[in-house]
């Protein structure tokens, strides 16, 4: 059984688009956690991480490309209840797909309106 293996996103794709969106502190469950935002380090230290897109899930555009290749056809409607960064909405836009995401998050809808606006159809 074929399978494809797909690293996670980059961070410059994760943030492409959100240049003009403000940075948060986002809490990173893989890390030792100190206050709110701070992250202990090996040392004890405490340094504090800032994202602009501070979506905790973004998934690679490689792996929602192959996942709407298999199921759809060129001008399907992609539908996506769970937006979260748009992921997703990107790759059916790129795909020459119709899409429609929601997402119940007003910051993660934002996030997502800006990396969909970095974004230019591919035609294949």
């Amino acid at each position: 059984f074929p399978f494809l293996v797909v690293p996670k996103a980059s961070k410059a794709e994760k943030n492409r688009g959100c240049e003009r969106l403000e940075e948060k502190v986002r809490a990173n469950i893989n890390k030792m956690m100190g206050e709110a935002g701070n992250f202990k380090t090996g040392s004890g230290n405490i340094r504090t991480v800032k994202f602009k897109n501070h979506h905790p899930t973004v998934k690679p555009i490689k792996l929602m490309s192959y996942l709407i290749i298999l199921g759809s056809r060129p001008n399907d409607i992609i539908l996506d209840p769970f937006m979260g960064s748009g992921t997703t909405c990107i790759a059916a836009k790129m795909l020459n797909r119709k899409y429609i995401g929601f997402d119940n998050d007003k910051g993660y809808i934002e996030i997502a309106q800006c990396r969909l606006g970095a974004v230019e159809p591919v035609l294949i």
